[in-house]
């Protein structure tokens, strides 16, 4: 088992990361992340998205004219079943490579020039963004921890753009959820504020497709991420009522 040590809030708090089971401690109490604490918004794309990939891959497998038996069509339901997680591990996997190569790069490491086609567009869209704003990077993948509301998670970086301290977060999408990807940003900005005060002039997503390499880059000011702070600190205090009724 793989532990991040962290300490936060000048040492007082050691911030522990498991890798193997995604999950965060702080003296051995498990501490809501960020993205739990968001997966109580509601995500009404999914179940039609769902439905259309299971739709796609049984019209991909049946065959006009062919008669199956009991064996056959068991088959072929479980596999349209998977088909939506097949899609969302493949996706998963190139996120993952284009995320890589664009941490590499704010590290400074000089990575190696990608090989997948759709993964070099997507990076590459990222470091035209880079150079035309003058990017520059002051912080990458920092934990983050709020004494006063008792959350944390792991911030993308921190970086000026255009004299701007923005935080920033990297998503590979097909698309920016405009609720909950601001919604996480505000979680990260709310507990570098508390520990450190800082005073960010806003915050910014940039998106590089999964599918088509398509680049965007949403800029959210420190006044819109007010309404975005608000609606994490609901979401948190929604997600510890449930959990007094799920643990009765």
């Amino acid at each position: 088992m793989s532990k991040i040590v962290n300490h936060l809030y000048n040492g007082t708090v050691d911030l522990v990361f498991e890798d193997t089971r995604h999950i965060y401690t702080i003296n051995g109490k498990k501490i809501p992340s960020t993205t739990g604490v968001l997966r109580i918004l509601n995500k009404p794309w999914l179940i039609p998205w769902a439905a259309k990939v299971t739709t796609e891959k049984m019209a991909e497998l049946l065959k006009p004219g062919v008669a199956y038996d009991e064996l056959q069509i068991k088959s072929m339901l479980d596999e349209a079943k998977r088909a939506n997680y097949t899609i969302k591990t493949n996706a998963g996997d190139l996120g993952k490579l284009v995320h890589e190569y664009l941490e590499n790069f704010i590290k400074g490491n000089n990575p190696s020039k990608l090989v997948h086609d759709e993964a070099r567009n997507s990076a590459n869209r990222f470091l035209d963004w880079v150079n035309q704003h003058k990017v520059k990077f002051l912080l990458l993948e920092q934990m983050v921890y709020s004494k006063k509301y008792n959350y944390c998670g792991t911030l993308d970086f921190v970086c000026k753009v255009d004299g701007k301290l923005l935080l920033g977060d990297i998503k590979t999408s097909n698309q920016i959820d405009l609720v909950e990807y601001p919604t996480q940003v505000a979680a990260y900005m709310i507990a570098r504020e508390e520990e450190f005060g800082d005073k960010f002039d806003g915050a910014v997503i940039v998106r590089v497709g999964k599918k088509d390499a398509e680049f965007e880059m949403m800029e959210i000011s420190a006044e819109e991420m007010v309404k975005y702070k608000k609606i994490f600190l609901t979401c948190l205090k929604l997600t510890e009522l449930v959990s007094t009724v799920e643990n009765v």
